[in-house]
């Protein structure tokens, strides 16, 4: 008891004066009964009240706010109790709030994870990585490659061998034992790959910002016509003598060089300077710099400052709720979350979505991945959280908020500090700004520009930026300036730059291509689908399940032996897909699809039971059978009565017939390709019907 009431030997980190220890320092309690340890500790209360009343409180170990006379002793009890659990406190592992990178990913470290869970999670993940997109088997060498580039055009591909990094990458994670890390790399491993179909976000991870000690401005420097970067905003922690100071070096090398190694940490772009521009206009990571964040910088005129990057974690990363609020390091040590860590392993390894999908499945009566629809099974119950959610709800319950949170850098009670401002905001890019030889003719934020470009001898070109291939009426206001400028300025040429665009709508690609070609003189593309493009499409379990099930469509009433029978049965199975619905708060998404189906299940009811189901192939059979196909209507089956619209895909042409009928004839008769030296199953090629608006006017429905 007396060595508990002494506490842990103080160490470099915890013998600082916020523990506010010294005035029970170990020598003084040695040997002293507990029993006299709240009066001495009230006694050295009341000491600290009056110095700090008389002449301040001199000692740093006595810092607590000074005490009212009138104060009554329980308080001074509490507070003497808060103090001696300070001295006795352990340093937190996790916590939120401002950090150093090596203390982020020493928490990292710290939260384990069930092999169960890890084992699922890299199933589900790397077999969609496999299946439905493209990557790993298209990419394991982008040149070995059985397809040509079509007549009339001449580029290079770039040379890719990004599937073997993702197979090593699983390898790898298959015996990660922490959540924290598991988490860290999965993300820089779909950080690389993240597009407008493909990415991931961990909720701990997402909320979490790692912010570099300064923020920088990148100009042309007119005398060297080289790169100039420009500090424009330092962080709390950083020297402010930094701000409005250029760059000479960085740990002895080019600033240029440690920035384009920054940037490609969170990259999803091929070109280095395309990840250096998107590295610019938000500047702070989600992976970890190199050296765990610390680097020398150098400025013009000799003076060298040692900085670091920090890490930012908000008390609501984990995204789970208010119960699940990650506490300050201030709080832990004032005795607040004392489950802290059951809470951090809750707030990497569940996922609530993942809960409502494994209760979506076990109504439908299915076996999703992992054993999640087999009830009863050990692992099930591992992956629903039967043994960690539940439990770590309960036991760790309202974080203590009555202890005072970590204060921010420059914060004070009167003024919360925000995140942008705490972390540096960088100063806001132009979207129109110029930067000499370019000068932007016209823009539309996040989407395009129109831009002139002076090469010398009087002479220019203009490029067509494309950004992101967004709506079609926005892409158009840039479009029409660069041919307007190009017919002035460059004899009507144009370069039409799409390197590190986002993606976005195909209909605007495709009208992009039908208006180009309509300005350019002599164009011979006046065929109305001309401007549309070939797609092929890789075959995976998924989309074929669908496609057999649209193609199908739902079994004829009249070949039911028992047609009221059947459609009773027919709508329990509307009423089974409501119920496994009804598992997410959100339903999933699919909130018209649970009120459509809801309305169908009714309307077939009402059907059967308001009518008597009379003999086939009689008039009466005919009006039964019409309203039972407008009920089933209602319920807006897969593909539709039509049976189109599977998620985007829809029935369409077959190369090389630009107006062949549409079906689903292009993915149901697949050939064998070479993609990145293995062989694969694709769709023939097809245009998307519903993008191309000369296939539409062919085929309206």
């Amino acid at each position: 008891q007396a060595s508990r009431a002494r506490g842990p030997k103080p160490t470099s980190e915890t013998a600082k004066p916020r523990v506010r220890a010294k005035p029970f320092a170990r020598d003084s309690m040695a040997g002293r009964s507990p029993s006299l340890l709240p009066w001495l500790l009230l006694f050295l209360g009341f000491q600290c009240r009056v110095a700090a009343g008389s002449a301040g409180c001199v000692n740093a170990s006595c810092s607590s706010a000074p005490v009212d006379a009138e104060e009554d002793p329980a308080a001074l009890l509490q507070s003497a109790a808060v103090r001696q659990h300070r001295a006795e406190a352990v340093e937190p592992v996790c916590y939120s709030g401002v950090q150093s990178i090596e203390q982020y990913l020493k928490c990292l470290r710290s939260v384990p994870i069930e092999p169960a869970r890890r084992d699922c999670t890299l199933d589900i993940v790397f077999g969609q990585l496999r299946s439905v997109y493209t990557y790993s088997d298209l990419v394991h060498d982008s040149h070995n490659t059985d397809a040509r580039l079509a007549h009339g055009f001449n580029f290079k591909v770039h040379e890719m061998k990004l599937g073997g990094e993702i197979d090593m990458m699983e390898m790898e994670l298959r015996s990660e034992t922490s959540a924290g890390m598991l988490a860290l790399k999965l993300m820089g491993m779909f950080g690389k790959l993240q597009d407008a179909h493909t990415g991931m976000h961990v909720n701990p991870l997402t909320h979490t910002d790692i912010v570099p000690p300064f923020t920088i401005d990148v100009s042309l420097d007119p005398t060297t016509e080289s790169m100039q970067f420009t500090i424009s905003a330092s962080a709390p922690w950083s020297p402010g003598a930094l701000v409005g100071k250029v760059i000479h070096s960085i740990n002895g090398g080019a600033p240029l060089d440690y920035f384009l190694e920054i940037a490609r940490i969170s990259a999803i772009d091929k070109s280095p300077g395309t990840q250096l521009n998107r590295y610019l206009r938000k500047q702070w990571l989600t992976g970890v710099p190199p050296a765990k964040g610390s680097f020398s910088v150098t400025l013009e005129g000799g003076d060298t400052y040692e900085v670091s990057w920090k890490v930012f974690i908000q008390e609501e990363a984990c995204g789970l709720g208010d119960d699940f609020r990650i506490c300050s390091r201030v709080e832990q040590l004032n005795g607040g979350c004392p489950n802290i860590a059951d809470l951090m392993q809750t707030c990497f390894t569940h996922n609530p979505t993942f809960d409502n999908m494994a209760g979506f499945f076990d109504t439908l009566g299915s076996d999703a991945h992992c054993g999640i629809g087999k009830k009863g099974t050990p692992v099930r119950d591992v992956l629903r959280g039967a043994r960690g959610w539940q439990q770590a709800n309960q036991a760790t319950g309202q974080p203590n908020r009555d202890s005072p949170r970590d204060p921010l850098p420059g914060e004070t009670p009167e003024t919360p500090v925000i995140r942008e401002e705490l972390l540096g905001k960088p100063r806001p890019t132009d979207a129109a700004r110029d930067f000499a030889p370019f000068s932007v003719v016209k823009s539309v934020a996040d989407t395009c520009y129109a831009i002139k470009v002076d090469v010398g001898d009087g002479a220019f070109a203009v490029v067509l930026k494309i950004v992101a291939f967004a709506k079609w009426s926005d892409l158009r206001v840039c479009a029409a300036a660069a041919v307007d400028l190009a017919t002035q300025v460059s004899d009507g040429r144009l370069i039409v730059d799409v390197i590190g665009n986002g993606g976005g709508y195909v209909s605007s690609g495709y009208l992009l291509n039908r208006y180009l070609y309509s300005m350019m003189v002599g164009s011979k593309m006046t065929d109305p689908t001309g401007y549309c493009e070939w797609y092929d499409l890789p075959e995976n379990d998924e989309l074929t399940a669908f496609v057999k099930m649209a193609e199908h469509g739902l079994p004829d009433l009249a070949s039911q032996r028992d047609p009221g029978g059947f459609i009773i049965s027919l709508a329990n199975r509307m009423a089974t897909g409501v119920e496994a619905l009804r598992h997410d708060p959100n339903w999933f998404g699919r909130n018209r699809k649970a009120a459509a189906l809801i309305d169908a299940a009714k309307c077939l009811r009402d059907l059967v039971e308001g009518l008597q189901v009379p003999m086939k192939h009689t008039d009466a059979w005919k009006s039964f059978e019409s309203l039972y196909n407008q009920c089933v209507e209602t319920a807006a089956p897969w593909g539709g009565s039509p049976r189109q619209d599977i998620f985007g895909y829809s029935p369409s042409n077959v190369h090389p017939k630009d107006l062949s009928p549409p079906t689903w004839d292009y993915y149901l008769n697949p050939v064998t390709k070479r993609r990145g030296g293995r062989l694969r199953k694709f769709s023939q090629k097809t245009f998307l019907g519903g993008s191309c608006l000369g296939y539409q006017a062919m085929y309206p429905e």
